[in-house]
């Protein structure tokens, strides 16, 4: 007697597979697996379990010459697997790029900054499935007047549009300007469904506000935030510039004033706006982290959830990676070598994680495996929502579908 499963309980079973699994089901049936990969409920459901356990994607490259060494991801530990690290190969990075920056990661897909400086060339890339595209050259460019001087870069998800938008803000060394006012700032969108840059007004939040070169943005429930120090009669006060990739407004955010003498690291915290405090240069054996009260709203209430003892190491805090509990990413470099460590503010013990390298330096971000494709903006793949992971290691809705 034969019977038959039903689709719903063969995709529910699938559902719960790596992407790597998935994909070897193209040697069965091209066409179903297609067909299963082209599925906007199928993808969302793979990605709320995916997100249950986030990966770490590290840039690797060589501090005295700049050469890029590498991008790999680091896979969530179990009870029975250690941590596990693989290459993630991208042929373009192979060819012709030696500098990439990670720009952001987020449900799946990695931006990546493939240009030697200002953020000119763009790459969207999901690792899992192996698919990248180039993306449009942006707008806003230098002038003899007008040179570009920093910019700042951010990626983030629209839940409410469906949608992926990059965010460029390039501050400018005005010749015409004079030493009292503030610095030219201009800011562009880039939005994925539309495929091309915008330029976006209203950037009063931002002009009066230097965000520091290099900075790459914090996704948090559809913010982009950036550490930002006033200038003129603000000079002495240190903001976060937070920006709604669905209304495309900033809002500048204060800090607490005894991050004025110190170093501020913006994370996510338990899907909160969070950072970290330390002193006493680009490392330090001591920091602290901060969470916003967010019923405030803009008044900056912010609430110290913990402090770390004199560490046996100098570290910059990088971010948070959840798998069951919690659990704080650190940067050590001691002498020539650069590792990560994994640190859990319950009990103060600290783990090494399997990436180092002598005069090497890293970036890394979370990551979580996912079906959604970059090719084609007007295929049905753009998520129904925004899945993150909750505290207690179960993917949430961070924001609903705007009808």
């Amino acid at each position: 007697m034969t019977s038959t499963i039903p689709q719903d309980t063969i995709s529910d079973i699938l559902s719960r597979l790596p992407v790597k699994s998935l994909t070897r089901f193209k040697g069965v049936s091209r066409r179903w697996f297609h067909d299963l990969s082209s599925n906007p409920t199928f993808i969302t459901t793979h990605l709320l379990r995916s997100a249950q356990n986030p990966s770490l994607v590290i840039r690797r490259y060589h501090v005295p010459t700049g050469y890029y060494s590498g991008i790999w991801v680091i896979r969530t530990p179990t009870e029975k697997t250690p941590f596990r690290i693989d290459d993630a190969e991208i042929p373009l990075l192979k060819t012709s790029v030696c500098y990439p920056r990670i720009v952001g990661s987020c449900n799946g897909l990695i931006c990546l900054d493939v240009s030697p400086c200002y953020g000119l060339e763009f790459v969207l890339w999901n690792a899992s499935i192996r698919q990248w595209e180039r993306l449009p050259i942006p707008l806003i460019a230098s002038s003899k007047d007008a040179p570009i001087w920093m910019v700042s870069l951010g990626f983030g998800y629209d839940c409410f549009e469906n949608d992926y938008k990059i965010v460029r803000i390039v501050y400018f060394s005005d010749k015409n300007r004079s030493d009292d006012q503030n610095p030219l700032v201009k800011a562009e969108v880039f939005t994925w469904s539309l495929g091309f840059w915008r330029e976006i007004e209203g950037l009063d939040r931002i002009e009066s506000c230097i965000i520091g070169g290099g900075q790459n943005a914090v996704d948090v429930k559809g913010c982009l935030n950036w550490v930002a120090t006033g200038l003129q009669d603000m000079s002495n006060r240190k903001f976060i510039i937070s920006f709604d990739v669905n209304k495309e407004e900033a809002r500048r955010i204060p800090l607490p004033a005894i991050c004025r003498a110190g170093n501020v690291k913006i994370m996510s915290h338990k899907e909160s706006l969070s950072f970290a405090l330390y002193f006493g240069g680009n490392y330090a054996s001591q920091f602290e982290i901060w969470v916003m009260n967010e019923s405030v709203n803009d008044r900056g209430n912010w609430v110290k959830i913990f402090s770390t003892e004199n560490l046996s190491r100098f570290v910059v805090p990088v971010g948070f990676w959840t798998w069951g509990d919690i659990e704080m990413i650190m940067k050590q470099i001691k002498g020539d070598i650069t590792s990560l460590w994994s640190y859990d503010p319950r009990n103060g013990s600290a783990r090494s994680l399997p990436v180092d390298g002598t005069d090497y330096t890293l970036e890394a971000c979370t990551y979580v495996e996912s079906l959604v494709s970059v090719n084609g903006r007007s295929s049905p793949t753009f998520l129904q929502s925004n899945w993150e992971t909750s505290s207690n290691g179960k993917a949430s809705i961070s924001c609903p579908l705007k009808t």
